[in-house]
């Protein structure tokens, strides 16, 4: 956590007590493999397309598109639920020569993501409405510290408009008191009367702050109070809100998705058992010039709300491959997940039906693509190439490898 050791760690065990949210695997020191993949047997010829994809093509074609154009690549592909990349999934590094030890980058090597954690994010608010009977439709002005006064305007604003950038607000930064400010403020009335889709890390800001007050006022009275106790010292409730907010990620998007390490994945740099250092982690880079150092991920939480994930791209694969099949969240929310872009960017179409897209870039480059059948999630960890704007090219390589 940001915050003093001592603070959060006091808050930490509360919090995990009261939220009831507890794991018991074991802790492994070396690199997990993927587990494997859902059987074709297992599931009725309805869920099977019928048609096939050359997927060691489509491979190819992405380790081919980006050759010597990023310091490291990274991507999985699922189809029918079928993992697959070629090799170990990656080119380049990790962490080059220079930041010895050096690690080749692969679909199992983690790195921090940038925007594409807001696919992840849209699955917990999902997830948590679902559980409790509550549609997108429900207002989110409830969900926030007791002490804050929400503008008229602002509570006009539902958990659909959230999720689709829809809501007219105002960021005044990354701290505390820049979110109280959106929060009790005015909104863009016109933007919101219209609904203007304006794209805004805002948005998907909040739920750190909704989601454990969803805790608290639907589903633990106990919890709630404990809040409002510790609403009165900023930098308590932030601690306690951090390590809420990352549980529900754990037990609600995670879990579920069968991740192996499910109860250690966090914003901030981490390996199979635990927290790390993130100066052992993966590095950014700037260029190709292999004599050039690295930076580390930096902190995974501001006061406004965590930053980007610490995955591998065969674990966010899993994730998105889990959600297709309804494994997070129902089949309907996902759908209308899709079709409204809750958590995507673009919608389109490819020769076989539509797709969902979502991108990220912040020191790294990511491009999640959900093709209906087949789930694509490529990474690199530079700021070079067109890998998280370029959706003509996936759409098109992916058309080239239908039989």
């Amino acid at each position: 956590m940001k915050n003093s050791i001592l603070n959060t760690a006091l808050y930490t065990i509360s919090a995990l007590l009261l939220i009831s949210f507890s794991s018991c695997e074991k802790d492994i020191e070396t690199l997990e493999t993927i587990d494997q993949p859902v059987d074709l047997s297992t599931r009725g010829p309805g869920d099977i397309a019928a048609y096939t994809i050359d997927v060691k093509k489509f491979a190819t074609l992405i380790e081919d598109n980006y050759k010597n154009q990023v310091s490291g690549l990274s991507y999985v592909i699922y189809n029918n639920n079928q993992i697959y990349y070629n090799g170990t999934g990656g080119k380049g590094w990790a962490r080059r020569p220079v930041d010895a030890p050096q690690v080749a980058h692969s679909a199992q090597q983690r790195q921090g993501i940038a925007s594409t954690t807001k696919y992840a994010t849209a699955l917990v608010v999902a997830k948590m409405l679902e559980k409790n009977g509550k549609t997108l439709d429900e207002k989110i002005h409830p969900y926030f510290p007791t002490n804050w006064k929400p503008h008229a305007d602002f509570k006009k604003i539902t958990f659909r408009q959230l999720l689709a950038h829809e809501t007219g607000l105002f960021k005044y930064g990354n701290k505390y008191a820049h979110v109280k400010r959106t929060v009790e403020g005015g909104i863009d009335i016109a933007e919101y009367n219209n609904k203007v889709r304006d794209y805004d890390n805002i948005n998907y800001f909040l739920p750190h702050y909704i989601i454990p007050y969803m805790i608290g006022k639907l589903e633990n009275p106990n919890y709630l109070a404990q809040l409002k106790t510790l609403e009165s010292d900023t930098n308590k409730l932030k601690d306690n809100l951090a390590i809420a907010f990352l549980n529900s990620f754990r037990n609600l998007v995670f879990k579920p998705a069968g991740l192996k390490y499910w109860d250690k994945v966090s914003f901030s740099a981490w390996n199979n058992n635990g927290p790390m250092n993130p100066e052992n982690g993966n590095k950014f880079y700037t260029s190709l010039n292999m004599s050039e150092k690295g930076s580390n991920k930096s902190d995974g939480n501001y006061g406004s709300g965590p930053g980007g994930l610490y995955i591998s791209a065969s674990e966010y694969g899993q994730v998105i491959s889990a959600a297709v099949q309804g494994k997070i969240v129902s089949k309907s929310m996902y759908q209308i997940m899709r079709q409204e872009r809750l958590g995507f960017d673009w919608t389109g179409s490819w020769s076989k039906g539509n797709y969902y897209a979502k991108n990220g870039a912040a020191g790294s480059k990511e491009m999640l693509i959900d093709f209906g059948t087949l789930q694509l999630y490529v990474m690199t960890n530079c700021n070079l190439s067109d890998l998280h704007t370029n959706l003509n090219f996936y759409v098109n390589a992916l058309n080239s490898c239908v039989k």
